[in-house]
């Protein structure tokens, strides 16, 4: 997966779902470009063509 930015995005623990408002994930871990995350997760998705 890459972000809008073209970075490299690996999920490597989604984490816990949120089934009520807010961040989308808690407890998630990504591995962003050189970095790893972890905390709270909000994943807005879009679609790229051509």
């Amino acid at each position: 997966m890459k972000t809008a930015n073209g970075e490299n995005l690996k999920i490597i623990h989604q984490g816990l779902l949120n089934k009520n408002a807010g961040a989308d994930f808690s407890n998630s871990k990504i591995h962003l470009g050189e970095t790893i995350w972890q905390g709270i997760l909000k994943f807005i998705s879009r679609l790229q063509i051509g």
